[in-house]
């Protein structure tokens, strides 16, 4: 596990786990995002997220994910087979963070127009703990891409 993806905040204090999720502060990250991701892609994003976050730990949520080659796009489902891995986080400014995460996948006010909605989940923890965190749910067409079955993205 990479220094960058070992949890800053106290993973398993249940009490910091509430906190953030009272608070909206949590976010659940897949892709480019994820702290201990060696991607291209989302670079500057990836440590300004870092910069603006606790890692809480490995989680998982319900959904399915799909391959576009630089970045993953997931798609929520309920079908509890279905999963997509990534890591839960904890935002210390969520209004500020979410003012230029949006932009950054492509919510751009417009529904019709957007290629994701920030919408809230379930993620559970490895350790069994369930919390409601924010995930960004791709909502555009898939036609250009294939399904990554085990639901774990790695850059190519």
């Amino acid at each position: 596990m990479s220094d960058a993806f070992k949890p800053k905040a106290a993973g398993g204090d249940d009490r910091h786990l509430r906190r953030a999720e009272r608070a909206g502060a949590l976010l659940f990250v897949y892709g480019t995002l994820m702290p201990d991701v060696d991607a291209d892609m989302g670079q500057a994003q990836r440590a300004r997220l870092n910069a603006a976050a606790d890692v809480v730990g490995p989680a998982r949520i319900s959904g399915r994910l799909f391959d576009f080659g630089a970045h993953p796009a997931a798609v929520l489902t309920d079908e509890p087979d279905r999963t997509v891995s990534g890591v839960l986080l904890a935002l210390h400014r969520p209004a500020t963070t979410w003012r230029w995460l949006d932009p950054y996948e492509s919510i751009r006010g417009a529904p019709e127009a957007d290629d994701y909605r920030r919408v809230s989940t379930i993620a559970e923890l490895s350790d069994g703990r369930r919390a409601r965190a924010w995930v960004y749910d791709f909502v555009a067409s898939l036609r250009a891409t294939r399904p990554i079955e085990s639901g774990v993205w790695r850059p190519r």
